[in-house]
């Protein structure tokens, strides 16, 4: 059998293993977040990640747009185990995100396990065998070939693909229309040029417009930016970071994790700000009053009505004409069609049609589906976190699906890790509840919407929550299948071999101190009692010599 004219490899790599292994799929900043944890935490080195990709960086390889970048502060947009001292602004742009997300990948030696231009065909989960059998193909040379795992780890990320707008008249517009991804390559380098002089208007779908409409509006005529969410954020005073700063996050690192920390409660309480219409309203009368600082921006928190020829109607009725239109897609995974060719426990039922059934994506804590063993989800359903760091969440998802799915695998608690229906509707249940009171449901129509209106993004409060509540109660309702009883002895063992080694010499030297102090007291006891004896001693020759004298004197 043949595909576009090469040989299809399925015998490369066929042989199924007793070791356990595990398969990463995407080589974005989640699926580097787990390649350290296996490698440098769990101490396991049998992994490997295909990147559909020719570059490392996921996200930050797709969007190239102008004025693309970071929407929390990027310290805090940093991996927690590779804090950068080095951040030039509060919020920086993409090209310097992704330099720092290469050099990580060097930094810890993960590159060997990455494997670029390989694109995932096809998953399916064998029963019999508790195995993962993934097609992959190589998209440089056209061959497909097969791959088995343990565990499948899917890192493509809930913001992959781009969000379809459906504007049915669109079409009418006569101008230029553009997305920002992909951001055409003609302009790259050239943006100042192409909008010399242009109205444009700039269609929001989500965060992180703000930088794009400052970046737009130093040549544009007049740019004018459609909010179709009320939340719509901002980076505010993107100021720049001295050398003097950056040379105190680097000798005090402690100074810079508490700066993370900081940041960090920051951002999470915000999301009061967001608990009612009320806040919505004054929250977004000011990020649009900061965002456009120059007389000819014009923020307009209003949906589109209708799409003329020459430019936008919107719901007051005023029509405004414009030269160029740009739609700032927000990338989204409500229409993720990746998730159609994972195929799990259920015959010829795949993730796409799962989540069908439930009327839209839906996991348990984000990472788990029920009748899809060994397989986990990094930034999954409903994790994305109001106003904080995706990281962080990738970093809180990584951690629970290392403790409740690889760890008892390695382990041999299980070979078959699931979570149970009813539990993970349950929780479901429980989360869209939760999330009606919060601004997803708050009169906003946008992308965390889907069409059922089930919000398929947010999750329901703080960052921090989200990290102990996946702690006290991510493991109820979980499946263990197949293992053996001694797994908690594998357990120790395998976190005696994950200790660090600066961790061991300090527990040596420890040691050692302390079997030196016990030495150094028993030889303080030791003379103590010589000492008790030394006068008695003393006394014996005083009276020895007295007696001797005594006997010579008679003699």
């Amino acid at each position: 059998m043949t595909v576009a004219g090469q040989t299809l490899l399925s015998v490369v790599g066929q042989e199924m293993r007793d070791v356990p292994s595990i398969i990463i799929i995407g080589a974005g900043p989640s699926g580097i977040v787990m390649a350290h944890h296996l490698k440098w935490e769990l101490g396991f080195h049998d992994f490997t990640i295909y990147e559909k990709s020719d570059q490392i960086g996921g996200t930050w390889v797709t969007n190239k747009y102008q004025g693309c970048g970071a929407d929390v502060p990027t310290h805090l947009y940093s991996f927690s185990f590779n804090p950068n001292p080095y951040w030039s602004r509060k919020f920086c742009d993409h090209a310097e995100i992704l330099d720092y997300v290469n050099t990580t990948v060097e930094k810890f030696n993960l590159r060997p396990h990455i494997h670029a231009s390989i694109e995932m065909i096809r998953a399916i989960w064998l029963e019999d065998k508790n195995t993962w059998h993934i097609q992959l193909k190589d998209l440089k040379t056209g061959i497909q070939f097969v791959r088995f795992c343990t565990i499948l780890i899917s890192a493509m990320g809930g913001i992959s693909l781009s969000t379809d707008f459906n504007f049915q008249d669109l079409k009418k517009f006569k101008g230029r229309t553009i997305y920002t991804t992909p951001w055409p390559e003609e302009w790259r380098g050239y943006e100042r040029k192409a909008f010399e002089n242009k109205r444009v208007a700039i269609i929001d779908n989500g965060f992180n417009t703000a930088k794009l409409v400052s970046s737009v509006s130093h040549s544009a005529r007049v740019v004018k930016r459609y909010t179709r969410s009320l939340h719509a954020g901002s980076q505010t005073h993107n100021k720049k970071i001295g050398t003097f700063t950056q040379s105190l996050y680097r000798w005090l690192p402690l100074y810079l994790r508490l700066h993370r920390l900081e940041l960090f409660l920051e951002n999470d309480n915000l999301v009061e700000h967001y608990s009612s219409d009320t806040h919505i309203m004054n929250r977004t009368s000011k990020l649009e009053e900061i965002s456009s600082p120059m007389d000819k921006q014009k923020a307009i928190s209003q949906t589109i009505k209708e799409f003329t020829e020459t430019g936008i109607i919107g719901t007051n009725d005023e029509e405004s004409e414009f030269d160029i239109i740009i739609l700032a897609t927000k990338l989204s995974e409500n229409q993720s069609s990746a998730w159609g060719i994972i195929f799990g426990a259920r015959e010829n039922v795949s993730l796409e049609q799962y989540w069908k059934e439930t009327r839209g994506p839906q996991a348990y804590w984000g990472s788990l589906v029920a009748g899809f063993p060994n397989f986990g989800i990094l930034f999954g359903p409903n994790t994305f976190p109001a106003r904080n760091s995706p990281l962080f969440t990738s970093e809180v998802s990584m951690s629970y699906i290392s403790r409740v799915l690889i760890s008892p695998i390695l382990d041999n608690r299980g070979i078959r890790v699931e979570v149970r229906q009813a539990i993970e509707d349950q929780y479901n249940a429980n989360l869209q509840a939760r999330l009606q009171s919060s601004i997803s449901k708050a009169k906003c129509s946008h992308f965390y919407i889907n069409e059922h209106g089930k919000n398929v993004t947010s999750w329901p409060g703080l960052a921090s929550t989200f990290w102990w509540e996946t702690v006290l109660f991510g493991s109820r309702g979980i499946d263990y299948k197949g293992g053996g009883s001694g797994w908690w002895v594998n357990m120790l063992v395998r976190w005696a071999k994950a200790v660090k080694l600066r961790s061991w010499s300090l527990v040596i030297i420890a040691l050692v101190l302390l079997r030196g102090k016990r030495v150094q007291s028993r030889v303080e006891n030791a003379r103590r009692e010589v000492e008790r004896y030394v006068p008695f001693e003393k006394q014996i020759i005083d009276v020895a010599r007295q007696v001797v004298k005594q006997e010579i004197g008679k003699g």
